[in-house]
Parts: C-alpha cells; structure tokens; sequence
C-alpha cells in the first residue's frame, strides 16, 4: 500500500496548493474493514513528515498576536453560517447551539458526549509541525448506549450498532459543514500581513486595521509560496529552502500560511470513541485551527440519504475531494471477524464471523450502494 499512500499525499498536496482557501478537507468512506483508519493515518503522517522537512529549513520565530485581538466572539465568523441555523432549544434529537462564552461555542446533540464545541485557537508553538494534516474519525458521533437503550426496540439498536440510525448524524454533517466553511476563508480577507525586518519578526501593533493597500501579498506571490511549501515528491520529499532575506515576500506568505492562529478560525473539540467504555467520550479530539489538511474518516461520509447527504454536500467545492476505498466481502469478513475477536467483543474466529454477517456485511453493502460517487477509488488488498 506504501504506493498508494504517496498517491494519496500527493493528491491532498495538490487539492491544498490549487485551493484558494485557507484549509483543505478530504472525506474518507469505505466498508467496514477495507482499513479506512490505516489509510487516513499513514496519509496524515506522511503529509506531517514532509511538513517538517519543508519548516526544517525555513528561518523560523516565534510570534503570537495578543489573544485580545481574536474576535470576542468565534461565532462571528464563517462558523455563524453553520450555528445561526440552530435551535437554541434541543427538541426532536435536533443540535441546539449554546454560546457558553465570549470565547466559546457549543454545539449540542441528542447526548452531550456528541457535542460539538468552538474555542478560541490554542497558541501551541508545536501546533503547525505535528497537525499540519490532521484525521478525524465520525467514531465519536456513536449515540451512548444509554441512548439506544431508550429506543423503542433497543434489542435491535444494540445488535445493529454501527448501522446509520444508531449514529448522531446531523451533528457529522454540522462537523462538516464546519469544517467546509473553514475552507472557504481567505487568509487574506481576514489576517492582513505581518511587518517583517532583515532582523527577524515584528507585529504591526494595529494587526488588525491594517490598510490592506499596504499589504506586501498579491495572489500571484501567495500562490507561489503556497505551492513551494507543500509541494510532495513521490520519490524523494525534497526540502526546499527560503532565504527571508532574499525574498521577503515568500516568507511572509509562510509565516501567514504556518500561523493559522493568527486567523478567526476555531479549534474544534469533537468527541472520540472510547473502545474500552464502548461509547463515545466528550471533548476527546481538537482539530487546530492551525491545521491545514482534515480527513475526515468513517463508514458514511458519502452515504446518499438523508442527513448524511449533507457531509459531502454537493461535491463542487474546490477545497474538498472524496475518497473511497472498496474490498471485496470475502476479504472484510475475515479482516473485521479478526478485529472483533482482537477487542475481545466475541469469544472465537466463528462468533466474529457471524457478527459481521449479522451487522458489519448489512452496513458494508449499504455503504457500497447507497454511497456518492468519490473523486478517487482505492482498491483494498491483503498483503
């Protein structure tokens, strides 16, 4: 699979370098087994390797604006367009928003473990090296079992879990929908540029009422340092330096580029799913606003009905692209009876098997038949 992971890569490279915007996401689908997770993993750590290689020779310095200077309220951004639409009362399973501060946004759904919460960025100095692409699994919008329990035929809910019904699924399509409008934001509409000197970094103190006709960046020159910082060769990742001295244009475009806490995009907190406890854990994954690659991973991102629809939405934009990967039954019956005898859910090989041919194979042919076309299609091999 080592090839396809640096096609992979080099696909998400391209989509962020064509991208006017400020971030990039890729949705990930595929049957259960066909190693959704592996693949999203090897692909984030790779884009995170030539990441570092490429800041490894890059003159860096530390500067953080003043956190008084983010908007006092992170709703008034792009992320507004997603939370104005919510009810400030849950009813029918549906998110209510509460805005719990100044600094503070959550997202609520039908169980507060599925909550969704917007934060001002975090200043981690290690933010840009380590979650330049970032995964993120749909896992921790698993309803708690408490919830199912209360379903009117909970027998069934517990043995179908995993099925569509027995997920929170507009609070996925809320994730997405946030996270696609982080996409559409243009650096430069909302961060005007820092003053640099031969000497090292230095803040224009009214950051932000910059004149924007003494902005130093043009769409020409942000697409050039755009394109060199995250250019991904197949063979070799080659580091390509930049001399802040030489061209100071390049540099300020990556700085900007690095910083994506000097914009007015969120961290997001999502829920993660805890396998010891079998349910959902609140606030378990952050998704930095310095992140620049978001895969989002999981069963139905591309699946065609409703709700879920909304994750892909209608497949034009240009900051977004889909991938799918497809395994044959055989092959994902073995792998996934496997997984469920190594977490200790069945007791032997044939228990796995038959819970597979119970749940996993009704979810894997529904993901196969009712899933949107993807941009690109991986082939799923045992090696």
């Amino acid at each position: 699979m080592d090839s396809t992971y640096l096609t992979l890569c080099q696909r998400a490279s391209d989509l962020l370098k064509s991208h006017p915007g400020y971030r990039v996401l890729i949705l990930l689908a595929g049957p259960p087994g066909s190693g959704k997770s592996t693949v999203a993993r090897n692909v984030a750590d790779l884009l995170n390797l030539q990441h570092r290689k490429q800041l490894s020779s890059i003159s860096t310095a530390a500067c953080h604006p003043p956190i008084a200077q983010y908007n006092s309220s992170i709703a008034n951004y792009s992320t507004a367009k997603i939370t104005e639409k919510l009810s400030s009362n849950n009813k029918d399973g549906l998110p209510q928003k509460k805005q719990c501060s100044n600094s503070q946004v959550q997202i609520i759904g039908q169980a507060p473990e599925n909550s969704i919460t917007l934060m001002v960025p975090s200043l981690d100095d290690n933010a840009n090296a380590s979650e330049f692409a970032q995964v993120v699994p749909m896992d921790g919008f698993h309803l708690p079992r408490r919830v199912l329990s209360q379903f009117k035929d909970p027998v069934t809910a517990f043995a179908r879990r995993g099925a569509p019904f027995t997920f929170d699924a507009p609070m996925v399509a809320i994730l997405a929908n946030l996270l696609r409008s982080t996409c559409d934001v243009i650096v430069s509409d909302i961060c005007p540029d820092p003053i640099f000197t031969n000497e090292g970094i230095s803040l224009d103190p009214q950051f932000h009422n910059h004149d924007a006709e003494t902005s130093s960046m043009t769409s020409s020159s942000r697409q050039s340092a755009h394109s060199s910082l995250f250019e991904f060769d197949n063979d070799q990742a080659s580091v390509e330096s930049f001399d802040d001295s030489d061209n100071e244009e390049d540099y300020n475009n990556i700085w900007k580029l690095r910083h994506g806490r000097t914009t007015m995009i969120p961290d997001i907190v999502i829920p993660s799913f805890d396998h010891a406890e079998k349910d959902p854990r609140a606030n378990g994954i952050t998704i930095k606003a310095a992140t620049k690659v978001v895969i989002l991973e999981g069963l139905y991102v591309l699946l065609d009905l409703p709700y879920w629809m909304d994750i892909s939405g209608d497949q034009q934009h240009s900051g977004v692209e889909s991938w799918k990967i497809n395994l044959d039954e055989s092959s994902a019956r073995t792998r996934v009876a496997k997984r469920h005898l190594q977490a200790g859910i069945v007791d032997n090989l044939q228990d796995g098997e038959a819970r597979y041919d119970a749940n996993d194979c009704i979810n894997g042919r529904l993901v196969d038949r009712q899933s949107k076309a993807a941009d690109f299609v991986v082939c799923s091999k045992n090696e």
